[in-house]
């Protein structure tokens, strides 16, 4: 419980907050456009299910777009290019549907990844708080002191 008495639900001073409500919330929008889609087809409204499935798309596009220009400015080349080539290329056939489920898979996959490094960094967390601080030296016949893991050196017996 926070100092005004309510429930904090995402910490408002952790700055990461931005991006997870982002990557867990995108999957869900861009699936939902695609469901609307599928729905819209199915009742026969075929140009408002091509109209969803193109919003679908773009926002799967423009973030494409986003995270491509932060990778290559961090020198790192992902699966961003590949996806963006493929949403295009899908746009350009007039494969809606493609284009939507691409952005799907791209917004989902996110997501997961994003999730699987907060959780591997908890665990990893954890583990480092458990490394042992000190150590029981052996020195000679039955001599046994306790030291500092950081004052120990190479080839001492423990």
């Amino acid at each position: 419980m926070g100092d005004d008495g309510f429930v904090s639900v995402l910490p408002l001073n952790d700055a990461p907050w931005r991006s997870r409500v982002l990557a867990f919330g995108m999957p869900l929008a861009v699936a939902s456009g695609l469901f609307a889609g599928a729905v819209l087809w199915l009742e026969g409204s075929r140009h408002v299910a091509h109209a969803a499935w193109f919003a679908v798309a773009i926002v799967g596009l423009i973030f494409s777009s986003i995270d491509l220009v932060k990778e290559l400015c961090h020198g790192r080349f992902g699966i961003d290019p590949l996806a963006l080539l493929s949403i295009i290329g899908a746009l350009v056939v007039r494969e809606l549907l493609a284009a939507a489920i691409i952005s799907v898979m791209l917004a989902s996959g996110r997501a997961l990844e994003q999730w699987a490094s907060r959780r591997a960094r908890r665990e990893l967390e954890s583990l480092l708080t458990r490394v042992p601080k000190t150590a029981h030296l052996v020195s000679g016949a039955d001599m046994r002191s306790e030291e500092h893991t950081s004052e120990l050196q190479s080839r001492q017996y423990l």
